[in-house]
């Protein structure tokens, strides 16, 4: 059996019927972090066949898909908003670690 891992997928894609169709597909199997940011689960098999799903919607000339693992054991650091609503929790979500905002002090240009 494959070990699960989870994965951080970003795109930038020219074409906004492409752009819908590649959104619509990983709203069905991953987590909104952001407008083009995603957070997916899966084994490698699961990995496989979403490139190939994205592939198959993507132009590979002039789009750009990347998958970025999310090491074993870590969560994924957060300055903001979460991307689940208030109260929800998910235990098959990511874990998301709150990161406390830096205050820079402009007259001096260093953080606080």
């Amino acid at each position: 059996m494959s070990e699960v891992q989870w994965y951080v997928i970003a795109y930038d894609i020219r074409e906004p019927r492409r752009l819908r169709k590649v959104q619509r597909l990983l709203r069905t199997c991953g987590y909104a972090l952001q407008e083009s940011v995603f957070a997916w689960q899966g084994d490698h098999r699961q990995l496989r066949e979403l490139q190939r799903r994205l592939r198959a919607l993507i132009k590979a000339e002039v789009d750009d898909v990347r998958g970025y693992p999310v090491r074993m054991g870590q969560g994924i650091l957060w300055w903001g908003n979460l991307p689940l609503p208030s109260g929800v929790i998910d235990e098959a979500a990511p874990r998301f670690e709150l990161q406390q905002p830096v205050r820079h002090d402009a007259s001096k240009g260093d953080a606080l």
